[in-house]
């Protein structure tokens, strides 16, 4: 019976031995595989990541994910690579965030746009078959990766040069030969004067620029002037002192005579004389009609302030500022206060208004 127990208890021992070796080498074997596995995953995410990088597409849904993360610097920072970045980081963020809340940006999708080319590509962004904003990429110089940006076309700024300043800043950056491209450039009439002479000036243009830009010129002979209707900014010539003189005398002459005129405090022929012939100006004043305006006893112009004048070849440009008050009796009266812009070309030797544009 001894010998009996003594081999089933041998044997036991044996089958628990054989037993704890086998699930040994079977845990090992599991522990190996789901380590090859492991790396085999590994490679593959690592590999499909650097593929997304490397592919258009994927560089895209990329920069989407960045947005749903709100990675708004990383975003700016990106933007540089891809063209010239004129906006602070704050303003860039506020616009990124307004373009693309309440989107459901995993649901987007892509269009490729006809004019890309070999160095830019555009797409625009579907959601629900409704558009969201367009996207502009580019490949990195290492050819590793693919940059993006959001492309705000929609807010244009134009830069038009009648002399031969090379300074002009924008935003603190180079506007000639650092952040605009030749076919950002081109040569044509001043629209401005808004006279058939065939006045041509070197116009820039530049888009994606979120709020009004600062532009400067280092040129001690050059000026900066800023278009009171529109998004363009002149470069000219800077008067000296005694053509500055001249320039604010027309000026002031041509504002407050046209003020008259509209209160029935001037005649036609005084501010006739002062236009230049056949313009748009000219003829909308020749059929203004002015017995509307209430009778008064006199006027008076206060906090007159002449201000942005530029000379170039065939003219000059000029802001003037005031309070026109039209005064009924000693206690009622109105104040206007107007801001005008007036454009001046030289007909046979004279300085006469082409153009007048009314700021706010």
């Amino acid at each position: 019976t001894n010998c009996l127990g003594g081999k089933i208890m041998t044997s036991y021992r044996e089958r628990v031995k054989v037993g704890t070796k086998f699930y040994l080498h079977l845990l090992y074997i599991f522990a190996i595989t789901m380590l090859a596995g492991a790396c085999v995953l590994g490679f593959l995410w690592f590999w499909l990541s650097d593929y997304e990088r490397k592919s258009p597409e994927g560089s895209l849904h990329i920069y989407l994910n960045n947005i749903r993360k709100g990675n708004y610097s990383e975003l700016y920072e990106e933007s540089k690579n891809v063209f010239y970045q004129l906006n602070d980081e704050e303003t860039y963020a506020q616009y990124l965030e307004q373009t693309y809340q309440n989107v459901d940006l995993s649901k987007a999708g892509f269009v490729k746009l006809s004019y890309s080319d070999n160095v830019f590509s555009y797409y625009d962004i579907i959601v629900d078959g409704d558009y969201v904003a367009s996207l502009q990429s580019t490949k990195a110089d290492d050819g590793k990766r693919y940059y993006v940006r959001t492309n705000f076309n929609q807010y244009n700024y134009f830069f038009e040069k009648f002399n031969d300043a090379s300074s002009i800043k924008v935003n603190g950056l180079e506007l000639i030969g650092n952040i605009s491209p030749t076919d950002n450039m081109e040569s044509r009439l001043f629209e401005g004067s808004n006279t058939p002479n065939d006045i041509m000036v070197t116009r820039y243009y530049l888009d994606n620029i979120l709020k009004e830009p600062k532009v400067t010129t280092d040129d001690p002979d050059s000026v900066v002037v800023k278009d009171l209707a529109n998004n363009v900014y002149y470069i000219g010539n800077k008067p000296d002192k005694e053509m500055l003189t001249t320039y604010e005398d027309l000026i002031y002459k041509v504002a407050t005579t046209y003020c008259k005129y509209i209160t029935k405090d001037a005649m036609y022929y005084e501010i006739r004389r002062l236009l230049y012939p056949n313009t748009t100006f000219q003829e909308a004043l020749s059929t203004f009609e002015n017995t509307w305006f209430t009778d008064h006893q006199s006027i008076e112009f206060k906090n007159v302030k002449i201000f942005d004048v530029m000379e170039f070849d065939e003219g000059f440009i000029g802001s003037i500022s005031f309070d026109y008050v039209v005064i009924a009796d000693d206690e009622v009266s109105k104040t206007y206060t107007s801001t005008y812009q007036l454009t001046f070309m030289n007909r046979y030797g004279q300085y006469l208004a082409s153009n007048l544009k009314i700021g706010e």
